[in-house]
């Protein structure tokens, strides 16, 4: 008892004097106050230069927004050692430095900030000299070997690569009923020459696997079976990862639940060949409520109030079918309150319409009719909506659908009528359309990679009934890439064509093509670019083309800025495209990513390679152009 009394208070007297050693220790108490870093300097770098060093550490020097005060300062902390080792270390191998040392060092600069210096000894090159894989791949060789050819002889030797192609082996394999498999490489000298590597790969299949049973736990509101009529297996399918993916994804696209997980009820580390699968989902509440309301602008009463309800319900009977009631009005405020717009919406969706997962959705609004006081004759509209969508790929998705209107107009006499409703510009549109889109994005506020493609065919008229008679075709392509850690280049472009089907080539003005402002060729007015009548009206075109490019930087905090060029114009027809009636603009723009996107301040400056009025024009938006 006395010996282990003894222990005790020798351990701690010496954790006491060591700890005294460090409060006279001035450097130790010096960093432990987390001083702000005034200088950074690397030291015995040759094949990758400082300001890339700089660049991937986490210890930064203090910058322009640090100075100014809108950032916080640049400091030492007590894992910097670790983090700025760490990030050294990643960025030599990755080049194929396998020998990297480094030091760090921390001295008391001016005002008590620090200065780090850091000391790199890069050591040799390795280099990839060629990769050998196993005999037995048998029909996986093909995609295996598509994979390693990523890895080409004389390239650097990058051992982070290498691991990621590791691991899309491995996907191969648990796609195809191997989850269990485990795939090494063996990096082996080249005979003469240590810094050339031999990879040689070793691939354990493992046991062939099922898929066992399917449970779902924890629904309230929600048969099982909409759980399970969204997976893409079933009970003695062979085990696949992406299959797993895709269901969870189809789960939640559902819209009847925040969390999706799968589990097994294997034990862990265990091999099972027919793993029993546990989903859980936390489901939202079926029934919902809204209500909106606030002030508004009008043309005709300037300043209206707008009420709106909506109410329904997404998961009637459990099966997750969807019905939602939108009544709204709008009152004139100045001279009186009184109602002088009201609409009701009935929408409902089917989502596995005779046992197909094609979605199907009715939508039902009517206008009723209302007599202004500025008006002799009342207006009552009718529509009608029916549409579907399919996915036939991961990110591809085909829409379409039937449009129907019914406008019965009372107080303008019978032969008066088609005037009446050519003057008001009042007309009745049947229309199918049909849209092909698929989209690689992964965030759709700030896409970072990834492309859209969008193809839509409208057409009205002719055995539909109604009074347009035209049809529009419209294509559109953007692209993002990250040209390095900071910098996101966007592009997009796009054309739309309309052609009439009736012998005079009307199409409605308000059906046919508008060009310029904030998310066409900024530095113009909105509609402004294209045909005009003689007052100076916007009348829309037939046929525009345009094309956007975009780099895109991350600034500090939720700040974006982006530099951009503009390129299109509006055409009175196909016909009369001329290239050198193209219209472009350049500028800058700042945003500010919300949750609802990036609202976004830009300013494009008019050019052309003719004359054109200069000048240029501000805008003010939410999300991005493109």
């Amino acid at each position: 008892m006395r010996f282990r009394f003894a222990c005790i208070l020798t351990l701690v007297l010496l954790v006491s004097y060591l700890s005294g050693l460090q409060a006279y220790d001035p450097k130790a108490r010096w960093l432990s106050k987390k001083p702000i870093v005034q200088k950074i300097n690397v030291h015995g770098n040759e094949y990758i230069q400082t300001g890339r060093i700089k660049e991937e550490i986490a210890t930064q020097e203090q910058g322009f927004w640090q100075n100014i005060g809108l950032k916080s300062k640049n400091r030492l902390r007590k894992d910097s050692r670790n983090l700025d080792g760490a990030a050294v270390n990643y960025l030599y191998r990755s080049h194929g430095y396998l020998d990297v040392q480094y030091e760090f060092d921390y001295s008391v600069g001016q005002d008590s900030t620090a200065i780090v210096d850091i000391f790199v000894d890069e050591g040799e090159q390795y280099y990839i000299d060629s990769i050998v894989l196993p005999e037995n791949l048998g029909r996986k060789k093909q995609r295996i070997e598509k994979l390693t050819d990523q890895l080409d002889s004389g390239d650097i030797y990058n051992p982070y690569k290498i691991d990621a192609v590791s691991e899309a082996i491995k996907g191969v394999y648990a796609n195809q009923g191997h989850p269990y498999a485990k795939i090494d490489f063996d990096p082996r000298a080249r005979e003469g020459d240590k810094y050339h590597r031999i990879i040689v790969f070793s691939i354990d299949p493992g046991p062939l696997t099922i898929f066992g049973k399917i449970r779902v736990d924890s629904l309230n509101h929600t048969s099982s079976r909409v759980v399970k009529r969204e997976l893409t297996f079933r009970p003695g399918d062979l085990y696949s990862r992406k299959k797993l993916i895709d269901s969870r994804q189809r789960i939640y696209s559902t819209g009847l639940f925040t969390y999706v997980d799968f589990k097994t009820d294997s034990p862990e580390d265990s091999v099972d060949t027919s793993p029993r699968l546990v989903i859980t989902c936390n489901e939202k509440q079926p029934r919902f409520v809204r209500i909106k309301t606030g002030a508004a602008q009008d043309t005709i009463y300037d300043l209206v109030w707008d009420l709106a309800f909506e109410g329904g319900s997404r998961n009637i009977g459990g099966m997750g079918r969807k019905f939602r009631f939108n009544p709204s009005m709008t009152f004139q405020v100045v001279s009186g309150w009184r109602i002088v717009d009201e609409q009701f919406g009935f929408h409902y969706t089917e989502p596995w319409p005779f046992g197909l997962r094609m979605p199907l959705s009715f939508s039902f609004v009517w206008e009723p009719r209302l007599r202004r006081s500025e008006q002799n004759y009342k207006i009552e509209t009718f529509r009608i909506s029916l549409s579907t969508a399919r996915e036939t790929g991961r990110h591809t998705r085909i829409r379409n659908g039937f449009d129907f209107e019914k406008i019965d107009i009372t107080g303008v006499a019978e032969d008066d009528l088609d005037d009446f409703k050519r003057d008001q510009d009042i007309t009745e549109s049947r229309s199918v359309w049909f849209v092909l889109e698929r989209d690689s994005r992964l965030n759709i506020f700030v896409p970072t990679q990834g492309s859209v493609t969008r193809l839509v065919a409208q057409f009205y008229g002719k055995i539909l009934g109604g009074d347009k008679n035209f049809y529009k075709l419209v294509g559109e392509w953007s692209r993002y890439q990250r040209l390095d850690r900071w910098d996101i280049y966007a592009f997009r472009i796009k054309s739309g064509y309309a052609r009439s089907m009736l012998a005079s080539d009307y199409i409605p003005v308000i059906d046919r093509f508008y060009l310029g402002g904030a998310n066409s060729i900024r530095g113009y007015k909105e509609n402004a670019v294209g045909p005009k009548a003689e007052n100076g009206d916007p009348t829309g075109g037939k046929f525009y083309i345009i094309t956007n490019h975009e780099i895109r930087r991350h600034i500090i905090g939720k700040f974006w800025a982006s530099l951009f060029l503009d390129v299109g114009q509006n055409f009175e027809d196909i016909d009369a495209f001329r290239f050198e009636n193209l219209l472009a603009s350049v500028g800058i723009g700042v945003q500010y990513v919300t949750p609802l996107g990036p609202l976004r301040l830009d300013y494009g400056q008019r050019i052309a390679w003719k004359r054109v009025n200069g000048g240029g024009r501000f805008h003010i938006t939410i999300l991005y152009a493109f």
